[in-house]
């Protein structure tokens, strides 16, 4: 998988907010960000709106020509996905080798 490929963006999005919840953090919007994932803002867009509208996500609202982030927050569906789902752990071992492993 490319470092690009929507199954990884998605594991670094969630498991970064994932990160965060553990934490007891607020996620910062530019962490997990189109500039932080290296993509244009139109695929950022259809990113965020599949984690959301897919249930692995909530506080995001995404209109026509914009994202909207409210308190994000990964859910439990997200944290499952994220965990026992195995693309996500294909996408985990595409960043292993350069040691990027979060958002």
């Amino acid at each position: 998988m490319e470092k690009d490929d929507y199954f990884v963006l998605a594991y670094r999005v969630l498991k970064y907010l994932y990160e965060c919840l553990k934490a007891e953090e607020t996620p910062l919007a530019e962490a997990f960000g189109p500039g932080a994932l290296g993509i244009g803002g139109g695929y950022w867009r259809y990113l965020m709106g599949h984690l959301s509208g897919g249930g692995y996500l909530s506080g995001v609202r995404v209109q026509r020509c914009s994202v909207r982030l409210g308190r994000v927050e990964i859910t439990p569906k997200g944290i499952e996905y994220l965990l026992e789902s195995p693309l996500m752990e294909k996408a985990a071992e595409a960043l292993r080798p350069s040691g990027a492993l979060g958002a």
